[in-house]
């Protein structure tokens, strides 16, 4: 089960990736968010999880907004 501090945190995460791309829908940066977090499921060692979330969600909105033309 996932700590509650982490999903405040996975939250956080999601807020900011939102203010960076103002282009995107915040619900789908959410989603890309939360489906970056599924990766980690059942994976013991939780302390750097959502530091790798918000780089992959990161990663995969960058890309995604680059493929739209929403950024050059």
């Amino acid at each position: 089960m996932i700590e509650l501090r982490e999903q405040t945190i996975i939250a956080q995460v999601a807020d900011r990736l939102t203010r960076k791309f103002p282009a995107i829908p915040p619900d789908t940066v959410k989603a890309v968010v939360l489906h970056a977090h599924e990766r980690f499921d059942g994976r013991p060692v939780r302390e750097y999880i959502p530091l790798l979330v918000e780089r992959y969600a990161e990663k995969e909105l960058s890309l995604a907004a680059f493929d739209e033309g929403l950024i050059a």
